[in-house]
C-alpha cells in the first residue's frame, strides 16, 4: 500500500505526484499550485525544526534520527525540493552520534568502574567516605 491507501498497482499519477497530491486534480491550476506549494512548506519548516532539535541535543537520540530519517525519506518521495541539504543533515547528525557513543564507550573503557562510581556519587544523595586513609581514593565507601 502506498500513501492514503492507494495500491502500487495504481494507475500513472498525473505529473508523477504521489497519491496524496493527485487529491487535488480537481482544483484549478492557480489554486493547487499554491495548495501543494503550502504542504510542501509546512514540511519544509517541520524537517528544518526535527534537525535543529535533533541538533540541540547533549547525548544521542536513535529514535529522534529514525522519525528524522523516515520525513526525509517521505519529503523525498514527494520531490521535495533541496531535500538533500536534509539527507546531509541527517548523516551530519547520525555520524556525531556514532561519534558519541564511541567517545562514552572509549571512555568507559578507560576508566571503568570509576566513571559509574563517579556517575553514582554525582546522581544520588548517598553519603561516600574514604575509608582508607591514604587519599586516593581507592577505598571509597557508598552508605545509604
Amino acid at each position: 500500500m502506498g500513501f492514503n491507501g492507494s495500491s502500487s498497482t495504481s494507475p500513472p499519477l498525473r505529473n508523477n505526484l504521489p497519491p496524496f497530491v493527485d487529491r487535488f486534480g480537481d482544483i484549478p491550476e492557480p489554486v493547487r499550485r499554491q495548495m501543494i506549494g503550502a504542504c510542501l512548506s509546512t514540511l519544509r519548516q517541520h524537517l528544518e525544526r526535527m534537525v535543529e532539535e535533533i541538533k540541540s541535543l547533549k547525548e544521542p537520540c536513535w529514535d529522534c534520527v529514525r522519525q528524522l530519517e523516515d520525513a526525509v525519506m517521505a519529503a523525498d518521495s514527494l520531490g521535495l525540493e533541496g531535500v538533500e541539504s536534509y539527507w546531509s543533515a541527517l548523516a551530519r547528525c547520525s555520524l556525531e552520534f556514532e561519534n558519541w557513543e564511541r567517545e562514552r564507550v572509549e571512555k568507559e573503557n578507560r576508566y571503568g568502574r570509576w566513571v559509574w562510581l563517579h556517575d553514582v556519587i554525582n546522581s544520588s544523595d548517598q553519603d561516600v567516605h574514604d575509608v582508607d586513609d591514604d587519599d586516593d581514593d581507592g577505598g571509597l565507601k557508598i552508605y545509604d
